[in-house]
């Protein structure tokens, strides 16, 4: 035979001996402390956030500061090229006026060297002269346009040594076009002699004649004969 046994559990009843006064005090104060735990954490964010603040305030002042400093000292320095553009322009208005007055430069001492080199033997010059116009271009006879004419007047043994000084006017010197024969004529230049003979015989004088041709030619010189020393170069 199996006997049971029950157990039971009294509940003992709970009495809140306390007034109500303490009890809601004991809620204020709780509350209370809350409050001011909050409150001190918002007091130290905004003195975080003040703090931060008034380092970015100093530091933007700090570096305004030495911005406007920089600026004065920027000012300074551009206030002694102030004269620079206007010295430049006048620099300028000098280049444009010297290309104007001597880009048509012809350096003439080169080109008579250069037609000493290349003068043929048996011919001399007896004249030469340049006409260079400065306000109008120069046409050869066959329509060239040129700078300058320079005409010659010579002579020769023959024809065939004025022929080649016409041939080296045009191969040789490369700032010529169209060489123009204007006359090539002979004559006949008496030189002295003597002629002795034979005993009881008295001496006497004949003249010999030996051929010569005088000429005039003229020929244009174009613009490749320019120095362009004082013409402005692309950049500069």
């Amino acid at each position: 035979m199996t006997l049971t046994t029950s157990t039971r559990t009294a509940t003992v009843p709970r009495v809140n001996l306390l007034p109500p006064e303490i009890a809601e005090a004991e809620r204020l104060r709780k509350l209370q402390m809350g409050l001011g735990a909050g409150l001190a954490v918002v007091v130290v964010g905004l003195g975080l956030a003040y703090v931060s603040a008034s380092s970015s305030v100093s530091s933007a002042r700090s570096q305004l500061d030495a911005t406007q400093a920089q600026t004065v000292g920027l000012q300074a320095q551009a206030a002694q090229y102030s004269q620079v553009p206007a010295t430049l322009a006048q620099v300028a208005a000098a280049r444009a006026e010297l290309t104007a007055s001597m880009g048509q430069e012809v350096r003439w001492s080169y080109y008579l060297n250069d037609l000493a080199l290349l003068m043929p033997a048996n011919v001399g010059l007896t004249s030469l002269s340049i006409n260079q116009s400065l306000s109008s271009p120069v046409t050869s006879p066959v329509g060239t346009a040129g700078i300058a004419t320079v005409s010659f007047t010579g002579n020769a043994k023959t024809h065939l040594d004025v022929a080649a000084f016409l041939d080296a006017l045009a191969s040789k010197e490369p700032d010529n076009a169209d060489p123009y024969l204007a006359s090539s004529t002979e004559t006949a230049a008496a030189t002295s002699g003597s002629a002795g003979s034979g005993s009881g015989a008295g001496g006497s004088s004949a003249a010999a004649a030996q051929p010569e041709v005088n000429f005039s030619v003229s020929v244009t010189v174009t613009s490749k004969a320019y120095s362009n020393r004082y013409t402005s170069k692309a950049g500069s």
